[in-house]
């Protein structure tokens, strides 16, 4: 009894184990990763004058395109993300997602 409160004293000053930290913070990234602002205004982008698609082409041909091509990039980061771990992969992303945002 002694040891698990000691251990638990010294993995942080509100008693939670450090690997709780890492995955709250590993969600909390995931969630703010997935948070899209720019996604709702793709299909009016693509439907006004500057791209000139009509609304069966976006609801048929494009959209679909989205969701398959980040479904096939899934298991390649999978499988990247187990061999690097996560810290490189997650710096990938977030620099991606800041690159993406600022064109």
């Amino acid at each position: 009894l002694t040891n698990r409160s000691t251990s638990l004293a010294s993995s942080g000053s509100l008693g939670l184990p450090s690997w709780w930290c890492l995955v709250f913070f590993l969600c909390f990234y995931g969630f703010l990763a997935q948070m899209r602002p720019g996604e709702s205004f793709i299909t009016p982008y693509l439907l006004g004058p500057h791209k000139n698609f009509t609304q069966k082409q976006v609801t048929n041909e494009i959209t679909p395109v989205l969701s398959y091509s980040y479904l096939a990039v899934l298991v390649p980061v999978f499988l990247l993300t187990d061999y690097l771990r996560y810290k490189p992969v997650l710096l990938l992303q977030g620099l991606s997602y800041t690159a993406q945002g600022a064109t």
